[in-house]
């Protein structure tokens, strides 16, 4: 996804956008034409939980949700584990 359609559901404000990520609007500048995953993953997420209309092109299909909701909560989990030291062994 590009910047700029990133910025359309923010006024095209990137002080708007960094506000809302809790970043500086520096920070959002910086950001390349392009986004990269971890950069659109924070746009979606903050976008959907200030009840912005997301586009179509970012939207995940119905029968593909389930997998992608399992798919997170075990990254979570492996994630939160390395934080802690624990191995996948420690932790179950």
């Amino acid at each position: 996804m590009k910047k700029a359609d990133a910025l359309k559901l923010y006024n095209n404000s990137c002080s708007e956008l960094a506000r809302s990520l809790g970043k500086t609007r520096a920070a959002v500048s910086a950001w390349p034409d392009e986004l990269s995953e971890d950069q659109l993953n924070m746009w979606v997420g903050i976008s959907y939980r200030l009840g912005r209309e997301l586009p179509e092109s970012v939207l995940i299909p119905d029968e593909e949700k389930e997998v992608w909701i399992r798919y997170t909560a075990q990254t979570r989990r492996r994630t939160h584990k390395k934080r802690n030291g624990k191995t996948d062994n420690q932790g179950k």
